[in-house]
């Protein structure tokens, strides 16, 4: 028999002018409700199956004070894919563990994806899910910790400064690499939201499809360590 999930509604998302635009709008997970833990479960399924996985599973050991459960996915797949089978994703793991994710985060970057990647943050948004997007590349985050990038930038640019930055050729598997960069975690942040006010303020508005650099994975960490 299929376990019985306590659930409430999903919340819905706030309307905003701009879709690419994530202040205040609600997330994907469903509240638990009558449990003593206030601390939060989430979801994060990733495109890549090593670069994130390796850094976001290294998450666990620093927010265990807000985190009941931090669950990782990576699966090798498009924008697009990874927004569709984090649905099914989260159904699946809350029918067998009897509780609801608190949110739902998807991780991708803009690469060569195009419109598929634009695509994906609004298939995101109509479920409820949030979208830790980095136009070109997680590699941007992990470079905000070590400098400012404020010019366009490719992806082989930001492998090489990380390798400079961390005095060893830069690997997608690196599993030291979160340590090194916690340290400096506070500047990247700050670097971050300089990035994403800065296309905010252009006419039109957020548009990471088209703003490179760009990153919201500041918000994601944000979140992590979000005690409620």
């Amino acid at each position: 028999m299929q376990a019985i999930v306590n659930r409430r509604p999903s919340p819905v998302a706030k309307k905003t002018a701009n879709p690419w635009d994530h202040r205040g709008r609600n997330s994907g997970g469903r509240r638990a409700v009558g449990t003593r833990d206030t601390r939060r479960r989430i979801l994060i399924v990733c495109e890549g199956t090593a670069t994130e996985p390796h850094y976001f599973t290294a998450c666990k050991s620093i927010f265990r004070a807000t985190l009941r459960e931090l669950k990782v996915r990576g699966l090798g797949k498009d924008p697009k894919t990874v927004v569709r089978k984090a649905k099914g994703i989260r159904n699946s793991e809350e029918a067998k563990s009897g509780g609801v994710f608190d949110e739902v985060w998807c991780v991708f970057d803009r690469d060569d994806f195009g419109e598929t990647f634009d695509q994906a943050i609004r298939d995101a948004t109509a479920e409820g899910f949030e979208v830790a997007f980095s136009n070109p590349s997680i590699e941007l985050w992990f470079c905000l910790h070590f400098r400012e990038v404020k010019e366009e930038v490719t992806n082989t640019e930001l492998k090489n400064w990380l390798s400079k930055s961390l005095n060893r050729p830069y690997e997608k598997s690196d599993a030291a690499l979160f340590d090194e960069l916690w340290p400096k975690h506070d500047v990247a942040q700050k670097r971050a939201v300089i990035l994403i006010e800065s296309h905010r303020s252009k006419k039109g508005g957020l548009n990471p499809g088209h703003h490179n650099p760009v990153t919201r994975l500041h918000e994601l960490m944000r979140s992590l360590a979000r005690n409620e």
